[in-house]
């Protein structure tokens, strides 16, 4: 779990991913129901989109940040 970022749009998500000991990234560009409390959701940051991921992985020398696309 230390190697991995769990990326998720739910509440449940950021919870399974804690008790997993994972960073959890919140997908804002997922189904976010519009009167959730995401603010309050256990979370390392925040994407708007998915082409935001690699680039905050790099920011943080993170597993995955220097990978190369699979073909």
């Amino acid at each position: 779990p230390e190697r991995c970022v769990y990326v998720g749009d739910a509440e449940r998500d950021m919870i399974a991913a804690r008790a997993a000991g994972m960073p959890a990234v919140l997908a804002a560009f997922g189904y976010i129901d519009p009167t959730a409390r995401w603010q309050d959701w256990p979370h390392v940051a925040r994407i708007d989109r998915l082409g935001d991921l690699l680039p905050w992985l790099r920011s943080r020398g993170l597993p995955g940040g220097a990978a190369k696309a699979a073909r």
